[in-house]
């Protein structure tokens, strides 16, 4: 804590007894600290002490103040606190934060007041000042912004707990009209949010694809790009999810079942876009033959648009993914499994199955790497759902909802929802997992007994 904190010396003393808080070298002026250092330490109040001017001193930063050196002062120690493992920083002046500094912020971790990020530089600053009693938020630019209230600010840096600083941070401290409670609520607002997020999902032009696109407008994504082989239903899905959600749908027709269609998407999106946020891996094919007339065009076709294209596209776009990933905000992929990857259906769906479970793997494999970048890769294995690939789920509900444990086929909700958890910040946690969304199939049936279904 740094800056004017305003408050009686028992309020200050019930703050300062908070394990949580450590007071900084110019923390409280109106209370005079100095002089009271051996009674702060009878209280068992742990403070770190430094012969600097006879006050007390910490390695938690004193924001960038607008009064000259104060500002590399405050930049150097921004990374002090850093490397402390300090997670927030406090002030109680008006702050102008520059983007050097805002870098060593967004290198801490996260307060989310709301979750309501453009990017990893938006920061909550609370304010009690004379008509400012809300929370207000700004977004440091290149020059920096300056507040211009005169009385107590917070301004927290990101931190990844959903927990607020202090229980004893209410309005008896700093005059805020907010409540801990009421902040803590705060960060949960929008766990799922989308907002401003550009997304590419492949096969998007139909079935489990066009549920995910539609999941992720409905939740604000700034624009959702979608990628089938032909490019009538491809255009006709983008204009009606476009109208439907009022977000931007873009139909990008491109076939990526080759090689050469696979770099001319990622060209693509990388002329449109400077950073891509979410990949949707959806695009699958599925062939059944007898295991005596199995043909090799079934084997390659399906294995190379369900294994290798995910693969691939992924490493061509890892560029733009890698753009938009920070710690705070991390990019996301989305391999499209099935349930076909993780138990043995009765079809004779050899490549099928086989490229699905390759690409369960494949997503363990890729997580553990990518998450370095900030990248998380997950999948979603989905059951029954109404669509092309799976026309008997589609044009036989009925018969097929009594081999489901919830006794139904997936909807379009099911979908979308499993999607927008892994594609939020609600999921940026979950590294590597596939997700099963079949109402309970795989756990209930272990595979084949006799001719068919357990």
């Amino acid at each position: 804590v740094c800056g004017d904190l305003c408050m009686s010396w028992d309020e200050l003393k019930l703050f300062a007894a908070d394990p949580l808080v450590t007071i900084g070298a110019n923390a409280v002026t109106h209370c005079n600290l100095a002089r009271r250092t051996e009674e702060i330490a009878g209280a068992e109040i742990s403070l770190s002490r430094a012969r600097t001017e006879n006050r007390l001193q910490s390695p938690v930063a004193h924001l960038a103040y607008p009064h000259g050196n104060k500002l590399a002062a405050g930049r150097r120690e921004f990374a002090l606190a850093r490397g402390a493992g300090f997670k927030t920083a406090v002030t109680t002046r008006p702050a102008m934060i520059f983007s050097q500094t805002a870098d060593h912020l967004t290198a801490l971790p996260r307060v989310s007041l709301n979750g309501d990020y453009q990017d990893a530089r938006i920061l909550p600053v609370l304010t009690s000042g004379r008509g400012h009693r809300d929370v207000e938020w700004f977004t440091p630019r290149r020059r920096g912004v300056e507040i211009t209230t005169n009385t107590s600010v917070l301004v927290a840096s990101l931190l990844s707990q959903a927990t607020m600083v202090w229980p004893s941070l209410t309005r008896s401290c700093f005059g805020l009209t907010q409540t801990t409670k009421q902040l803590e609520e705060r960060m949960f607002q929008d766990l799922f949010s989308l907002k401003g997020r550009v997304a590419l999902v492949t096969g998007g032009s139909r079935g489990i694809g066009k549920m995910i696109a539609a999941g992720f407008l409905s939740q604000g994504a700034g624009k959702v790009y979608l990628t089938a082989r032909k490019a009538g239903p491809c255009e006709a899905t983008a204009k009606e999810l476009s109208a439907e959600y009022g977000g931007e749908c873009i139909a990008l027709p491109i076939d990526i079942s080759t090689m050469s269609g696979i770099d001319m998407l990622a060209a693509e999106i990388k002329k449109r876009e400077p950073k891509l946020d979410i990949l949707v891996n959806n695009a699958g094919a599925a062939w059944g033959a007898d295991f005596d007339e199995f043909p090799e065009s079934g084997w390659d076709k399906v294995v190379n648009l369900n294994l290798k294209t995910p693969f691939f596209l992924t490493k061509a776009l890892a560029d733009s993914l890698r753009a938009a990933a920070t710690a705070d905000k991390p990019a996301k992929v989305i391999n499209v499994a099935s349930i076909d990857g993780i138990f043995v259906n009765p079809m004779e769906t050899y490549s099928y199955a086989a490229s699905k479970s390759g690409l369960i793997h494949l997503t363990r494999r890729m997580a553990v790497k990518l998450i370095r970048d900030h990248i998380v890769v997950t999948a979603i294995a989905p059951g029954p759902f109404k669509s092309d690939m799976n026309k008997a789920a589609r044009d036989n509900a009925d018969q097929v909802s009594k081999r489901v444990p919830s006794g139904r086929i997936g909807t379009d909700e099911d979908m979308a929802g499993a999607a927008i958890y892994l594609a939020s910040r609600a999921g940026d946690y979950v590294v590597g997992a596939t997700l099963a969304v079949d109402g309970g199939i795989v756990y209930a049936n272990p595979g084949i007994k006799g001719d068919g279904w357990d």
